[in-house]
């Protein structure tokens, strides 16, 4: 890093509208009002959800099948970011999606 010049690496959503797309029941669950814009919130209020949701227990159980892996990924790519990795953020990107579809899939079954 340079003394006028900061070098910074970060992950944003690309397109809110895909990831709903592509999640639509777990949007569903964890933003009836289509407030989220970035996908680590969409992963906080499905752990919210989790915690706090009035949910039936069929939800819960695959909720909490799938919240330790998704929490896991999402820190990783979190640590990953903050020591500046940028490959090894991109893999754990890739994880947390697979994960999000998982639980998708799964709780779409109900």
């Amino acid at each position: 890093m340079g003394e006028i010049l900061q070098v910074r690496v970060s992950v944003e959503t690309f397109t809110i509208e895909a990831a709903r797309k592509r999640w639509p029941v777990l949007f569903g669950l964890a933003d009836p009002d289509n407030t989220i814009q970035e996908l680590p919130i969409l992963v906080d209020r499905l752990h919210d959800v989790l915690r706090f949701g009035d949910i039936s227990q069929e939800h819960k159980h695959t909720l909490e099948a799938g919240m330790e892996a998704i929490l896991n990924a999402l820190h990783e790519l979190q640590e990953q970011l903050a020591h500046r990795q940028p490959a090894l953020a991109d893999k754990a990107s890739y994880t947390l999606e697979d994960e999000l579809d998982n639980l998708e899939k799964n709780i779409s079954a109900l």
